[in-house]
């Protein structure tokens, strides 16, 4: 797909994810439904700079959704308490890793994000131009 090919450097990313936020907290506070609208469209966009961040350190889009994936798992499953088996919440041990293993793994994707991408051209592409 055309969205998710390139590099994104980090000024990019985090300028994009920034505005993405602000843009978020606003809505939050006075449109909450138009919100869950806006966080519903940005999806794409988000996954898309994210994926071509991965692309400038040298990473697949693959590497990133190792991070997102399991994330987003998690805080559904915390959100939704299904009562279900294992998952069910009256177990003390999986409540406690549904909630802070989207917390490490949101820590761990900051530090990946944060690294300086490849100053050579890579797989991928050319460098962005900061």
């Amino acid at each position: 797909m055309r969205f998710f090919s390139g590099r994104s450097g980090r000024k990019e990313y985090w300028m994009f994810t920034l505005i993405n936020c602000i843009i978020s907290v606003i809505l939050s506070a006075c449109i909450p439904l138009l919100s869950f609208g806006y966080s519903l469209v940005a999806l794409l966009p988000s996954l898309s700079v994210g994926v071509r961040r991965f692309h400038d350190i040298g990473r697949s889009g693959k590497s990133f959704a190792c991070y997102i994936v399991p994330i987003y798992v998690c805080l559904v499953l915390w959100v939704t308490k299904p009562k279900v088996g294992l998952i069910s919440h009256d177990n003390v041990i999986v409540p406690v890793v549904i909630l802070f293993l989207p917390l490490i793994l949101s820590v761990m994707l900051i530090c990946v994000l944060a690294r300086r991408g490849q100053p050579e051209a890579n797989q991928y592409g050319e460098p962005p131009v900061a």
